[in-house]
């Protein structure tokens, strides 16, 4: 202790132990402690999703190749598609929806884009110059872009809560459904997936569907802009749940939709994302740690929003495109809007394409009860999951219904 602080004590009467009994007291009546409640932890994971083979074989690509041609070709003579000679290029809206009851702020990462560099093997590069792209040692080069589902995506798959939709209006020009849908390696056969031609000539093809979930539209049928195609899958070539989307001029020639110093040709998009896309996709609350499974078993979410007094709560974080240094600040709040706890964290890995953070609290027998709030603010946006903490007999009907309804909601 400072000399200057014990005389001063000294002066007002007080021996050292004395001064003890002070502080403790003092700190009795200082309210809302939050430094004093900090979680344990922190566990976390994070999702490797690379894909070891080319969605579909190259037989498999040569014979759709064949099919579009001829099924154009009729399309052209029955005047269903019509040749123009100047027309703009055809921007492209997202090509992802979620289901109306998904209450989620996120459920998707990218684990490759288009490789701009025709060498190979590990001799990658894509359009904004980094390696967020694969090839392979067959002299493949990732053609389209991958957009995987996170977190839990096979749970994801199952509820059919993410569909895939077109991102312009055009003409189905190839369709195949059928295939199996929960593919996690290479030599898995044909996929399932929507072919569709714009107006500019450009066609986009839609793979790894879900078995039976394609369109009902047939080839020659028009499709508009947002119009449910599939359920996001894996079928085909396939190292899990995602769509790769790939975008294809008249001339046969892969064209990647997304611009920046290494490919300025202008973006397609109406509104493109940026390189890393950083944001909270979920929050959640578990009676234990989530239990990640290897494809295609699904996690053991061990989910809950619903508590006693006295029991362990684990909250947990799920991420995409998380990068090094970026900060999260956690809160719980109390259900009176007091904060019980604050703790902020970063991670130091440059970049996750998906992560997860999960902490723990053994909750003491006298806890507040009610709806309590865990919110993260990341990258100046404030997510907020609510749970309750409640004896089961004080819980009425109504109440019971809310809380099953418990989200996560982005503010």
């Amino acid at each position: 202790m400072d000399h200057r602080v014990k005389s001063f004590f000294r002066w007002l009467g007080l021996t050292n132990e004395l001064f003890i009994i002070f502080v403790l007291a003092l700190c009795l009546f200082v309210p809302g402690n939050i430094y004093a409640r900090l979680p344990q932890g922190p566990w976390s994971g994070h999702l490797e999703f690379r894909q070891i083979a080319p969605p579909i074989s190259s037989e498999h690509r040569e014979d759709i190749k064949s099919m579009l041609t001829a099924n154009r070709l009729q399309l052209e003579k029955s005047g269903v598609l019509k040749m123009q000679d100047s027309v703009s290029l055809v921007e492209l809206q997202w090509p992802l929806k979620v289901s109306d009851n998904f209450k989620d702020p996120g459920y998707h990462g990218v684990s490759g884009f288009v490789d701009h560099n025709a060498s190979y093997p590990d001799q990658l590069k894509d359009y904004s110059c980094g390696v967020r792209t694969y090839d392979l040692d067959s002299g493949y080069n990732h053609q389209g872009t991958d957009y995987f589902l996170w977190p839990f995506p096979w749970h994801k798959v199952d509820a059919n809560e993410v569909t895939v939709v077109a991102t312009a209006p055009g003409v189905v020009i190839g369709r195949f459904d059928g295939n199996p849908d929960r593919n996690c390696d290479f030599g898995e056969g044909s996929w399932n997936a929507v072919y569709i031609q714009h107006a500019d000539g450009n066609t986009v093809l839609y793979g790894h569907l879900k078995q039976n979930s394609v369109t009902s539209k047939q080839v020659g049928d028009s499709v508009s802009v947002g119009e449910y195609l599939g359920v996001v899958a894996s079928s085909g070539n396939s190292t899990g749940p995602h769509l790769h989307m790939e975008v294809v001029d008249p001339q046969g020639n892969i064209i990647d939709p997304y611009s920046a110093s290494c490919q300025p040709d202008s973006s397609l998009w109406v509104a493109q994302r940026p390189y890393y896309d950083s944001a909270v996709n979920a929050l959640r609350t578990h009676f234990s740690a989530p239990e990640f499974r290897s494809c295609p078993e699904p996690t053991v979410k061990n989910e809950r929003n619903q508590f006693k007094p006295g029991e362990r709560i684990y909250l947990a974080a799920y991420y995409r495109d998380q990068l090094a240094g970026q900060q999260s600040e956690y809160t719980l709040f109390e259900p009176d809007g007091s904060i019980y706890s604050q703790w902020t964290h970063a991670s130091s890995t440059p970049h996750y394409a998906a992560s997860y953070w999960y902490w723990y609290f053994d909750f003491p027998p006298n806890v507040a009860q009610g709806v309590w709030n865990f919110q993260v603010i990341y990258e100046g946006v404030t997510y907020s999951h609510y749970f309750t903490i409640r004896n089961a007999q004080s819980i009425t009907p109504p109440l019971m219904l809310l809380l099953d309804e418990a989200t996560t909601r982005r503010q």
